[in-house]
């Protein structure tokens, strides 16, 4: 991890990339886990760096998406989530 975080700068390093980069590591070596994990990155069919860029775009937008699907799907229980506590 610190090696992909010396590489990709813009990146860096981020908690959030440990599980991915040790779920790697159980199946492949280490120079096919960095560059598995640049694909993942910076890949054009994946994307994931804007889960880690600083802002964290992609993930702010997958919860703006996770919370508008909740709300059609399940109306009642997002309204419960969503209510001020009373108690």
């Amino acid at each position: 991890m610190r090696a992909y975080a010396n590489y990709n700068k813009e990146v860096g390093f981020c908690q959030g990339m440990a599980t991915i980069v040790a779920f790697l590591l159980i199946h492949c070596d280490e120079e096919t886990t960095f560059w598995m994990m640049d694909t993942l990155v910076s890949g054009e069919r994946f994307q994931l760096q804007g889960l880690w860029i600083a802002g964290f775009p992609t993930l702010m937008e997958s919860f703006y998406i996770h919370e508008k699907l909740f709300r059609y799907h399940l109306p009642k229980l997002h309204k419960h989530f969503v209510s001020p506590c009373l108690s």
